[in-house]
């Protein structure tokens, strides 16, 4: 019996604003390097128009494609944490303060101990997105560049 080649490979996956959840694309990528997913997450486009708001990096154990049998992923061995695109960190205080209308989520921000979201887009266009901001999650600017925290 012949046995299965298996390799590790890098992918970014894109999270775009959504119906009821967030659209998911991916692409494989040559490292986990941000200027490569951003560069990526330009050129791609959901449903409505949507553009990407973030990207996870993941590592995949991997078949390797033949010519009879394509690629496929056996299990993700790494995951990064979420990096947002062109969005802005606010605390509790800050949407109670700034959006003192949007009582969803700051009913959901106190009933669920949620102390930053991040929403967007700031500068560019696009659907407003927000999302539970977490330790070690990443903010992009929308030019591209890492946002120190």
């Amino acid at each position: 019996m012949k046995s299965i080649e298996t390799a590790e490979q890098h992918f970014a996956v894109f999270y775009s604003p959504g119906t009821f959840v967030s659209e998911t694309s991916e692409r494989a990528v040559e490292s986990w390097s941000i200027e490569e997913a951003f560069r990526a997450a330009q050129g791609i486009t959901e449903r409505y128009g949507a553009k990407p708001f973030g990207f996870d990096f993941e590592t995949r154990l991997v078949t390797v494609a033949s010519e009879s049998v394509p690629s496929t992923t056996l299990k993700v061995l790494k995951r990064s944490k979420r990096h947002y695109i062109d969005g802005r960190v606010m605390t509790l205080a800050d949407v109670e303060r700034e959006l003192p209308g949007e009582t969803i989520l700051i009913s959901n921000m106190r009933g669920n101990g949620i102390a930053r979201v991040v929403t967007g887009p700031v500068r560019s266009k696009g659907w407003r997105w927000t999302h539970q901001f977490n330790d070690g999650d990443v903010l992009i600017d929308a030019d591209g560049r890492e946002e120190s925290r």
